[in-house]
């Protein structure tokens, strides 16, 4: 995996949180009704961060998997 420069990782980012946002406006409205989403914008920033939580918490596992295979070739 190469690393990003600073605006690779910024385009990186608007793309991800378009995709949330994206993703949350059509899943609320579908559950809830049409412009639901857009008429209760507490409930998408909510969805959002949450989905950003759970991205963040899959993110963190799969390097701290990383760093004990590591560790674990080391001994």
């Amino acid at each position: 995996m190469e690393k990003l420069s600073h605006s690779g990782l910024m385009e990186q980012s608007l793309k991800e949180t378009t995709f949330y946002m994206t993703s949350a406006i059509n899943i609320i409205n579908k559950e809830l009704g049409k412009s639901y989403a857009e008429n209760h914008p507490e409930l998408l920033g909510a969805f959002m961060q949450t989905a950003a939580i759970s991205n963040l918490e899959s993110v963190l596992l799969n390097k701290l998997e990383n760093i004990e295979n590591a560790i674990d070739q080391l001994q």
